[in-house]
């Protein structure tokens, strides 16, 4: 499943689209770092899609969106505009929940669905989901009962970190994440990854080691900041992601105080500047 940690660009120039952005787009804090002074939370994804051509909906993990709140954001952008949908925690982290809640957010994302502004669904599941029968029979029944988006996984545990576990996944047409986070033991290593070559996504946490485990706030763990050089560890990654896969979707979920979309916006000229950019 992994390309390698330090995989360079091998065989012809990279054809595939890629997306970057930021989990997320509506945060407070982004207001005067981001957002212009006085920019009211109704207007911040009609500015946002401005600036960045993709964005990960990650509020759909604590409650499943009305239809109607999905179409509207559909409405507020070009129609290039590209939404990832993160799953509902109940179908993720309170998997006993899962065949009560797989229908409304069935039913939650077909807006997005019709309006053909949605890449995929990501299903970002917990350390304790660790590679075993029982799981891979669920992620499978997901996929079934999920139809029709593509399916993109982040796993957690190390357990799935076997080279089997990407060919699986493609055969059932799933998608793996790609990620960015601190060098701990029992989290899978920060390579690239690809599993189903029609999507390569990555996602960046952050190197926050002091808080990954031990937080008051869910944000804590989140909080952090790249430098250039970091990011430059992953230029060629991409490349390579981009040589296999139709389309990369990269995304930033460092977002306190937005760092995410100043790192973005710095990779994003890191990339253009190696020409994977236009």
């Amino acid at each position: 499943m992994s390309l390698g940690p330090d995989s360079s660009l091998a065989g012809p120039p990279a054809t595939a689209s890629i997306l970057v952005g930021t989990s997320g787009y509506s945060y407070k804090d982004w207001v005067g770092p981001f957002y212009p002074n006085g920019t009211r939370q109704d207007g911040m994804l009609g500015l946002y899609a401005q600036r960045f051509p993709a964005v990960e909906l990650n509020f759909s993990y604590y409650a499943i969106p009305k239809p109607e709140t999905l179409a509207r954001m559909a409405e507020c952008v070009p129609p290039e505009f590209r939404f990832t949908l993160k799953l509902h925690k109940a179908l993720t982290h309170q998997r006993q929940d899962a065949r009560e809640a797989v229908g409304p957010f069935r039913e939650a994302m077909r807006p997005l669905a019709e309006s053909g502004k949605l890449a995929c669904l990501l299903a970002q599941f917990p350390y304790s989901f660790a590679g075993s029968k029982p799981n891979c029979h669920f992620l499978t029944w997901l996929a079934e009962e999920l139809a029709g988006p593509r399916l993109v996984v982040e796993f957690r545990h190390a357990s799935w970190d076997k080279a089997e576990v990407g060919p699986w996944l493609a055969r059932h047409g799933i998608g793996v994440a790609s990620v960015d986070a601190p060098a701990l033991e029992g989290l899978p290593d920060s390579v690239a990854r690809l599993a189903d070559p029609a999507i390569a996504y990555v996602r960046f946490h952050g190197r926050n080691r002091e808080s990954w485990w031990e937080h008051e706030q869910a944000y804590q763990r989140y909080q952090y900041d790249y430098s250039e050089a970091e990011l430059a560890e992953w230029t060629p990654r991409v490349a390579e992601l981009a040589s296999k896969a139709a389309v990369v979707y990269v995304f930033f979920n460092n977002h306190f105080g937005g760092s995410s979309a100043a790192n973005a916006q710095l990779f994003r000229g890191m990339l253009r500047q190696a020409g994977l950019l236009a």
